[in-house]
């Protein structure tokens, strides 16, 4: 989820009791690998997602696989620890939501000017 969550943040997950947003940051299943990534877009009752630093790989999770969603964000795992997920951090997640589809179709320009 660079760059907007990195090491050594610490996630506060809480269950998801209500439907999630596009922009939420979901916790979930895949494999025997716990994932967080953000929801940007919502089909039926399953979810959309992509890591934020990988617009153009995205999973279609199920309701089941869900474990929570992020509900804060600290800085460390220390006492004195800020809590860092703010307006404009959640702005933020939400910008990156909406526009994964041009930035998956910019990545995907940039693969092909490399390659030539």
């Amino acid at each position: 989820m660079l760059p907007l969550l990195h090491e050594p943040m610490i996630l506060e997950v809480a269950p998801l009791t209500r439907p999630a947003n596009v922009g939420d940051v979901l916790v979930f299943v895949q494999g025997d690998v716990q994932v967080a990534h953000r929801v940007i877009r919502r089909i039926g009752y399953r979810y959309i997602t992509s890591g934020d630093a990988h617009p153009w790989v995205l999973e279609n999770v199920s309701p089941a696989d869900v474990l929570g969603y992020v509900e804060a964000v600290w800085e460390d795992a220390s006492h004195y620890a800020r809590r860092v997920d703010g307006r404009v951090h959640r702005l933020r997640g939400y910008w990156y939501a909406r526009i994964n589809p041009v930035r998956r179709i910019a990545s995907r320009i940039k693969a092909r000017i490399r390659r030539s």
